[in-house]
């Protein structure tokens, strides 16, 4: 199954945990409220299986698409795919300026006997 929908509103990025003077741990306002509107904009079915994601970002709305994988990749590695994908910040100044030069990132986890 393939579904697809647009979420109204101006993306945001997701920011970086705060702590408090105490220690204390926590997610900033303006994530939890745009994580909350995009949930709340979802009126789709719960995807239970391997999924591909393909997400066109525009000034005022998210297009995103969720697709049933027919297969289980191999998973030699533990963590979710998008916080691996955030370590390219890792190459600014290094492999390019700013990773704001990236316009479009294809990424899964291989399954073993692809070898990437």
């Amino acid at each position: 199954m393939k579904y697809g929908f647009v979420a109204l509103g101006r993306p945001q990025v997701k920011q970086r945990p705060r702590m408090t003077r105490r220690g204390r741990v926590f997610t900033p306002a303006k994530t939890l409220e745009a994580e909350a509107a995009l949930a709340a904009q979802y009126d789709g079915p719960l995807f239970t299986g391997p999924i591909a994601i393909q997400m066109c970002l525009r000034a005022d709305r998210t297009e995103l698409w969720i697709e049933d994988l027919d297969y289980e990749p191999i998973r030699t590695l533990r963590g979710d795919l998008d916080n691996y994908v955030k370590l390219l910040d890792g190459l600014n100044g290094v492999a390019f300026n700013d990773d704001a030069q990236i316009k479009s990132i294809y990424a899964y986890f291989a399954e073993v006997k692809d070898g990437c």
